[in-house]
C-alpha cells in the first residue's frame, strides 16, 4: 500500500515565490494532505542571513513550536557570503525528500501497522 505524499514544487517555483513575496505573507510553499500541513518557508531573517524551515503538522503552522510535528523540524540556515544557491537548492531538494519520508513512516506506524 503506497501512501499519498506532497507534491512539492520544483527549487526554481518556490525560490521565486519566496523572493518576490518576502514583503507578505504568502511567502515559502504550504501544501495539504487532509489536516497535515507542510511548510518550507524562510523563517527568520538577519542582516548576514536567511534560515529556512521544513516541517509537517496538523497545524496551520507547523513552524510553532507548540504544534506537534509529524516530522522534524529541518533547518538551514543561508548566509549570503559563504553559501550559494546550489546550497540552498541541495538543501530544498533533500528537505522534500525527507518530509515525505517522514510523512509515509508516520502514516504506516500510526494507521496501518
Amino acid at each position: 500500500m503506497r501512501v499519498k505524499t506532497f507534491d512539492f514544487p520544483s527549487f526554481e517555483e518556490w525560490f521565486n515565490t519566496n523572493m518576490n513575496n518576502l514583503n507578505s505573507n504568502d511567502y515559502g510553499f504550504k501544501n495539504n494532505i487532509g489536516s497535515y500541513v507542510a511548510d518550507i518557508s524562510p523563517f527568520c531573517w538577519y542582516p548576514d542571513s536567511v534560515t529556512y524551515m521544513a516541517a509537517i503538522a496538523c497545524s496551520h503552522n507547523p513552524h510553532n513550536i507548540y504544534a506537534p510535528s509529524i516530522s522534524k523540524k529541518y533547518t538551514f540556515r543561508y548566509y549570503r557570503d559563504k553559501h550559494s544557491i546550489d546550497d540552498l537548492r541541495k538543501w530544498y531538494q533533500e528537505v522534500c525528500i525527507k518530509l515525505n519520508e517522514d510523512f509515509a513512516n508516520y502514516i504506516y506506524e500510526t494507521y496501518l501497522v
